[in-house]
């Protein structure tokens, strides 16, 4: 049946967060140097990026939260006939992380709470006269409610060994949950068996585990710092459920039976209640450089390589990477400007023709600004970000057709720290 799921609802081309790795960016500096911190890591987004460097940091207690708000949308070019397209978007504003960090005999302890993603969505799509051919779709209508989010609560210790070399280790515990609704109406022109179709669905999943992180910042020169980082996330639990409901109702052998007004009748309903759930859970290895050129300028930079995971059976995953250039200025005294740029690849392979119910690739580039305005003993700061791509991607189900994508986020950071 043609219009069965009309949308990927579920599928790879809805789990936009899934398909890359960089979604958001971690932590006051951090954020505004476009994520490329590993080399420096010494506040308390350090327990995220790299563990060690918080052996570095001169303060005896620091605490830092951040709130993010993010737009993200993605364009389907074609998918209503060549000229018209769909929009998917999303958006947000979420505390994206909280950390503290305290010097604990030879080393320094931290523990941060950090939501590594989060994606809302709210969609209410009515499109009319797509077509006027003889059993073509004529008017398709959806309501959706989607949430995904990632979060991680959990520890980290550092210790120097002597003044250039640091080793440090932070193990998050990870919840995974997203939970949705849909609700879809087809019509289409007379000449079609049946000129209507409704289709409900709902869906819950959850997914714990482990995700330790092992840095290492070696300083072979005062004004250079190398960082090495080591993850893997380690699944421990993952279930949910799905129900869905739709009408028409087909027999065994695929014929439309007619209505009799009764519900068992009429709708074809499917309930799950195992539904296996597991997060993408590639390995993760990070080189960073940082250039500490004056008192007052820095630069830094980050690559990070990210394997396949075979383990993950909703999708084809494959081996992509990252990288981050980052600078810190401080423009007066109290008040540091800092920029970035950055990717944020996709992971999953290329869109092959032929091919049906493939997930969206698109390789994004972003950049992000921001101003930090310092006191005695305390910080705020703002930071913009911005990041756009262009990819293809399979949004109708059971179709070979291939459409081109375009994504796009804006992402804005205000972040406040206090130390003693």
């Amino acid at each position: 049946m043609k219009w069965i799921l009309f949308f990927l609802f579920f599928g790879p081309a809805a789990q936009a967060d899934q398909s890359a790795y960089k979604n958001f960016l971690i932590g006051e500096r951090a954020g505004g140097m476009g994520g490329a911190f590993s080399a420096i890591a010494d506040d308390p987004s350090g327990i995220y990026h790299n563990p060690a460097g918080l052996a570095f940091s001169e303060a005896d207690y620091f605490s830092l939260s951040t709130n993010a708000f993010q737009s993200s949308s993605v364009r389907y070019e074609g998918v209503f006939g060549a000229t018209r397209d769909y929009n998917l978007s999303a958006g947000a504003l979420t505390p994206s992380f909280f950390g503290f960090t305290q010097a604990l005999g030879p080393g320094r302890f931290a523990f941060a709470v950090v939501v590594e993603e989060f994606q809302l969505t709210n969609q209410n799509d009515r499109i009319t006269d797509i077509s006027t051919t003889a059993g073509a779709l004529k008017n398709y209508s959806r309501q959706l409610t989607r949430e995904e989010a990632v979060y991680l609560v959990g520890p980290a210790y550092s210790m120097p060994f002597g003044k250039k070399f640091s080793l440090g280790l932070s193990l998050f515990f990870s919840y995974h949950r997203e939970k949705g609704t849909t609700q879809e109406t087809v019509e289409f022109n007379a000449g079609n068996p049946a000129d209507y179709f409704l289709n409900m669905g709902y869906v819950m999943r959850e997914d714990f585990g482990l995700k330790p992180k092992l840095g290492v910042v070696w300083t072979p020169l005062p004004i250079w710092s190398v960082a090495f980082t080591f993850t893997k996330h380690i699944h421990i639990y993952g279930g949910g459920a799905f129900e869905q409901r739709s009408a028409p109702q087909k027999d065994t052998a695929g014929a439309l039976i007619a209505p009799n007004g009764s519900f068992a009748h009429d709708v074809t309903s499917s309930s799950i209640s195992n539904v296996f759930s597991r997060r993408v859970a590639p390995f993760e290895f990070t080189l960073g450089n940082a250039l500490f050129l004056s008192d007052t300028f820095l630069m830094s930079g980050d690559f990070t390589l990210y394997t396949p995971d075979p383990d993950y059976i909703e999708s084809t995953v494959v081996t992509t990477w990252n990288a981050a250039l980052g600078f810190e200025w401080y423009l007066f005294p109290k008040i540091p400007v800092r920029w970035g740029l950055y990717t944020n690849n996709a992971n999953t392979p290329a869109t092959a023709e032929g091919g049906i119910n493939q997930g969206t690739s698109v390789n994004m580039y972003g950049g992000t600004v921001g101003f930090s305005f310092m006191g005695p003993q305390s910080s705020i700061t703002v930071t913009g970000g911005y990041a756009y791509g262009k990819g293809e991607g399979q949004i109708v189900t059971n179709s070979t057709a291939i459409q081109d994508a375009t994504q796009q986020a804006f992402t804005f950071y205000l972040s406040a720290s206090y130390q003693l």
